[in-house]
């Protein structure tokens, strides 16, 4: 049975700056919509497969999916079946201070 998938405020807003930059700074919009449809098809994968991807070396709470150039951190509640995204970071940024 696929697990739910709810993301926080923090990761809305995460995408909300990266879709921002990738539209607006780099002037990228193909790149932004194939980034939206892969990070859906990761959400999709770790709904069905919440243990698929390696727990974070950074913070042994979270999972973390890698979506092209990105970072998705995730939790997963087995009881709740519920994939809970936190947080969504480029990786090349120190977002181990953030998690």
């Amino acid at each position: 049975m696929a697990y739910k998938l709810k993301i926080t405020p923090s990761a809305e807003k995460d995408l909300d700056q990266i879709f921002s930059y990738l539209i607006n700074e780099i002037e990228n919009e193909r790149y932004a919509r194939k980034f939206k449809v892969k990070l859906y098809e990761g959400y999709t994968q770790i709904c069905n497969l919440p243990e698929s991807c390696p727990i974070s070396l950074q913070n042994d709470k979270f999972r973390k999916l890698n979506v092209d150039k990105y970072l998705v951190f995730y939790q997963y509640d087995k009881k709740r079946k519920m994939i809970i995204v936190s947080r969504i970071f480029h990786g090349m940024m120190d977002y181990a201070k953030y998690l």
